[in-house]
């Protein structure tokens, strides 16, 4: 594996040529969001969050009992 310094004039020129399109896709992804979407995302990390609430309990009820 090769190390290579980086340039930071190299980073901005490439910042300054391709922030207009990253907006552009930012946008775009936005215009595209649909409510559906965004309550299965957050349903789902609501599970996740009480699968690990309810997991650190047993695990902290677990280490009581030792």
């Amino acid at each position: 594996m090769s190390t290579r310094k980086l340039n930071i004039q190299d980073v901005a020129q490439y910042v300054e040529k391709n922030i207009g399109t990253f907006h552009e896709k930012r946008i775009q992804s936005l215009d595209d969001l649909k409510l559906v979407k965004v309550l299965k995302t957050t349903v789902r990390y609501k599970k996740c969050i009480l699968l690990a609430k309810t997991l650190s309990r047993l695990l902290s009820g677990a280490m009581k009992n030792c």
